[in-house]
């Protein structure tokens, strides 16, 4: 179990810490939980690439209301007149 008591199970989405200074987080899935509080993870980007041995301090739980940026562009797009409103406004 992790140091903090919580452990969690592999299929539950986290982020991962790469920058601390910047806080920046990348989202990741847990593979499998390993002694002393380190998992596997396999991070959700194009790439699916797989980190081993991730210190439980360096994830957190993943918000699943958290959208991509990418899919908020894309409903932005879809909701009509919702550009209408900027375009006249200039």
């Amino acid at each position: 179990m992790a140091a903090s008591g919580r452990s969690w199970p592999p299929s539950t989405a986290v982020d991962r810490l790469l920058d601390d200074v910047s806080d920046i987080w990348a989202a990741a899935v847990v593979v499998a939980r390993k002694p002393h509080g380190r998992y596997d993870i396999q991070y959700t980007d194009a790439t699916g690439n797989i980190e081993r041995d991730v210190e439980f301090s360096e994830l957190r739980l993943r918000c699943l209301d958290a959208v991509e940026p990418s899919s908020l562009e894309s409903k932005e797009a879809d909701e009509p007149g919702r550009n209408a409103s900027v375009a006249s406004s200039e």
